[in-house]
Parts: structure tokens; C-alpha cells; sequence
């Protein structure tokens, strides 16, 4: 399988509320890395926009009250908020380490490669 092809499907909930959202590869066969830029243009184009400070928020206050698919935990899973301040260069990821997750500034302008999946909204028909 390509990396592109990953695409792991996880619930969040808040209650009576759950969002669903997808993690997504981006790299084509044989591919090292990409730019930032690139990897979000890749996703839009094959799986919408990568999720924001309203999702990042909410996922954040709740990803570890939630049992998510172990799938997700080899991954650096990215959003596209911007860093503090709104900073550009600095994007929000969470990683999952030893027991919980954890959420971290990653720089933008960095090389993204297999070890990282992107966030978005899972606006697919339930399977």
C-alpha cells in the first residue's frame, strides 16, 4: 500500500456528540518527504481541507477520554492550525506516546514524510 492510500477513520465524542474524522497519507510511491504546502494541497484535492482550530480544539480536549484505533499511533497525526499567534510556520500535531496523546508545534516550512498523516473531516457515508 502507498502512503497516499492510508486513510484510518476515527470517532471523537463529546456526549451525545461525535465527529468523525479521517487520518490520511499523501506521499506517492517512492517519495521521501514533501513541503507543508504541498502536503495540504495533496489533501485538498483527494480529501477536502485539513482540519483547523475549531477541530484541533475539540479533538485535543478529548482524544485521550476516547479509545482511538491503534492504527493511529505510529503517526504524527497534523492539522492546519497555525502555531501561536497565528504564526504560518508553526502547525499543531498530535502524537501518541507510551500511554496517552499528546499534542506538539510542529514547524511548517519541516520535510513531512511516512511518519506523519493528515486530519480531516470523514464527510463519507457511513459504512
Amino acid at each position: 500500500m502507498t502512503h497516499r492510500d492510508i486513510c484510518i477513520r476515527f470517532i471523537v465524542r463529546n456526549g451525545a456528540e461525535e465527529r468523525r474524522y479521517k487520518a490520511v497519507g499523501f506521499l506517492n510511491d517512492g517519495e521521501p518527504s514533501v513541503t507543508s504546502d504541498e502536503m495540504f494541497a495533496r489533501i485538498a484535492e483527494k480529501h477536502g481541507e485539513a482540519i483547523g482550530e475549531e477541530d484541533a480544539l475539540y479533538i485535543d480536549a478529548r482524544l485521550n477520554l476516547d479509545k482511538t484505533d491503534g492504527h493511529l499511533y505510529p503517526f504524527c497525526l497534523v492539522t492546519s492550525q497555525h502555531g501561536p499567534g497565528g504564526d504560518p510556520r508553526i502547525i499543531l500535531g498530535f502524537s501518541f506516546r507510551g500511554f496517552a496523546w499528546f499534542r506538539s508545534w510542529i514547524l511548517g516550512q519541516d520535510q513531512f514524510d511516512g511518519n506523519h498523516l493528515v486530519i480531516c473531516r470523514n464527510n463519507d457515508p457511513p459504512a
